[in-house]
């Protein structure tokens, strides 16, 4: 894209707003933040005027990396500017602002801009206010704001009742999510398979297979075929309650419907085994997701640990750390905090004195593994230092 740019300079062609905006969009999706304040800085160098897509564009690039001090720098340079503020601005602010968890300035923003300023709220500026709202967990919030939408003469499409489910589903309010169910199709809104998916979720959560399984039928008497997503979805819900059996024979239907396991299925029958404590399974399946192609990633690595360091098998968990080193894979916080010295108390001592053991055997080791990995944990940007009153 820069390069044809260049070619047209040298070509004698002089570039216009309308190019300039085009050029930006480009850096907006695929480039830097810095890309775009060099593409800006030229079209002022070039004695052009920004127009109102051109602050659109720097806003939306910097709600998109959730970094709303910038954001409200541009649109503020909008305004001295005299270019009008439109309700695509202010959405993509919005996004801005619930990508932090700032529902309150979000709120704010709707009442300065949109109820304030007169604008036509859209269905794609409630969605974004439901969504953020069912992020942070604030689901009476977002009830009201769903109930707003109405009020402005908007009917509720297929999505937003999906965002409503998830929020709901996030929290395991299964009876909430069953209301809005029936409330949507009463709405005369067709579900589609992302409705099921989350209602099934909702239902993982709790581990309550039998209700997921009613869902899951549900869906097929609809005419919706399962992906890889729903799958997903019940071997969770069985992978909570340590049901190796369960999670495997959805992997059977996966394999019948002839759909590629990705991690995220594969770590859904190595956790059953870690709940099961069958860590021989466990390192069969993972043995199995090897041969299959998949690579695994730092989230099946950590549940591999966890597994080897519920059971005190010290010997097991440094040969898959190592492992997990040899293939690149950089550990996260979990890593070493959470999921092996997090869960020690959770062993099984019988008593004070025996936990207390267990501490002692585990603490030196723990240490020397620090020291002797501390490049790699360094990039995590956190304080990992190992002391016994965090083996708790």
């Amino acid at each position: 894209m820069q390069q044809w740019f260049e070619m047209m300079q040298e070509a004698g062609i002089e570039p216009n707003v309308v190019i300039f905006n085009t050029l930006l969009k480009g850096f907006s999706r695929y480039g830097s933040m810095a890309q775009c304040n060099s593409c800006f800085d030229q079209m002022k160098a070039a004695g052009l005027h920004p127009d109102v897509i051109t602050f659109q564009t720097m806003v939306y690039k910097c709600a998109s990396k959730g970094n709303t001090e910038q954001m409200q720098l541009w649109y503020k340079k909008m305004e001295a500017s005299g270019a009008e503020p439109n309700i695509f601005i202010v959405g993509a602010m919005l996004k801005g602002y619930a990508k932090n968890g700032d529902m309150k300035m979000c709120a704010q923003l709707y009442d300065d801009k949109v109820r304030g300023g007169k604008m036509k709220p859209s269905s794609e500026i409630f969605g974004i206010m439901l969504d953020g709202f069912a992020t942070v967990g604030n689901v009476k919030e977002m009830q009201g704001w769903f109930n707003e939408m109405k009020t402005e003469g908007l009917r509720p499409n297929v999505v937003l009742y999906g965002i409503l489910l998830k929020g709901y589903a996030k929290w395991g309010l299964t009876k909430k999510c069953q209301w809005w169910y029936a409330k949507m199709l009463a709405d005369q809104v067709e579900p589609n398979i992302q409705t099921f998916t989350t209602i099934m979720d909702a239902y993982a959560e709790v581990g309550d297979t039998e209700q997921m399984l009613h869902w899951f039928k549900e869906m097929e008497a609809a005419g919706l075929k399962p992906d890889i997503i729903v799958y997903g979805t019940m071997m969770k819900g069985e992978a909570r309650k340590g049901n190796i059996e369960g999670c495997q024979k959805w992997m059977e239907r996966i394999v019948d419907d002839r759909l590629k396991p990705n991690p995220y299925i594969w770590s859904s029958l190595v956790v059953a085994c870690v709940n099961a404590r069958d860590t021989v399974r466990m390192e069969q399946y993972f043995q199995e997701m090897l041969l299959a192609g998949t690579k695994p990633n730092v989230v099946l690595f950590n549940i591999m640990l966890k597994g080897f360091a519920q059971e005190g098998n010290i010997v097991k968990w440094q040969y898959w750390y190592e492992k997990m080193l040899q293939s690149r894979v950089i550990p996260d916080a979990q890593t070493l905090d959470t999921v092996l010295f997090g869960k020690i108390n959770a062993w099984g001592g019988t008593s004070e004195t025996e936990e207390q053991r267990r501490m002692e055997k585990w603490l030196p080791q723990a240490q020397a593994w620090q020291e002797k990995y501390t490049s790699v944990l360094g990039s995590m940007g956190k304080n990992n230092r190992i002391t016994p009153s965090r083996i708790k």
